[in-house]
């Protein structure tokens, strides 16, 4: 099949494509950084948006992106799980979003929160708002924020637009391959996902967990824009996690 580094180039036989996209949970990659010592929601949560945005800037734009709250100790910040918050997943959306985006809850009951755009200060907000819908309980056990997943997006493949001339590429999966639609923005090419009758997954997804203190970054890829060796979009990978380390997260 085409790769990226070969994009531009005329197909010569439609049963080649000029992307993969890998399989559920795509090329992973997983951080931790250990804060056992400062595990207090709201100075974990501007570190965790801090790397969250540290990543995405200029690579994605994040349509929806899902919160899991819970109860946890007020002295250990460990998590209560014989008891749960009354509202304990949230979805933040932005307004105004693509209509062939395929927009799919991961919990039941999600609550919903719109915000003009996804960005540090909405989500930040957003995340207050979560937090102040759940009073602590009557032992005096605290309401802090569990796991953050984003969802659909839009995705930065770092090619530049002449390799992709026409508004379609030919993506390949598993078990099929067809035609996905692509953004000329600025001087790259973009391309959102999941999209309704076509794909399941975005082109990058990312999930921050915290544990009283502890928390993990993990990092899905499923186009191989972003794996493909010596390509662009792989490169920018690889210097966005070295910015992840130089800021004290571990691989």
């Amino acid at each position: 099949m085409n790769t990226p580094l070969q994009a531009g180039k005329e197909l010569n036989n439609m049963n080649k494509a000029d992307v993969f996209v890998h399989d559920f949970p795509g090329k992973t990659i997983h951080l931790v950084y250990n804060s056992i010592e400062d595990w207090l929601p709201n100075r974990l949560i501007e570190f965790a948006l801090n790397s969250i945005f540290s990543f995405a800037t200029g690579l994605m734009q994040i349509y929806t992106c899902e919160l899991a709250i819970t109860f946890a100790d007020s002295e250990t910040g460990l998590p209560m799980y014989d008891r749960f918050p009354m509202y304990p997943f949230w979805m933040l959306k932005q307004k105004k979003v693509p209509q062939d985006l395929r927009i799919s809850p991961f919990w039941v009951d999600e609550r919903i929160i719109e915000k003009q755009e996804i960005s540090f200060k909405s989500m930040q907000e957003g995340i207050g708002e979560a937090l102040a819908a759940n009073p602590g309980d009557e032992t005096g056990n605290v309401v802090t924020w569990e796991r953050i997943i984003s969802g659909a997006a839009n995705c930065n493949s770092l090619l530049a637009n002449k390799y992709f001339e026409e508004n379609e590429i030919w993506i390949e999966d598993e078990a099929n391959i067809y035609k996905h639609p692509i953004e000329h923005r600025g001087n790259n090419i973009w391309v959102k996902a999941p999209l309704k009758q076509k794909t399941l997954y975005p082109p990058i997804k990312f999930s921050l967990d915290q544990f009283s203190g502890l928390l993990t970054f993990n990092i899905s890829l499923y186009w191989s824009f972003w794996t493909e060796p010596g390509a662009p979009g792989t490169e920018r990978i690889k210097q966005s996690i070295e910015n992840l380390l130089l800021a004290g997260w571990k691989l």
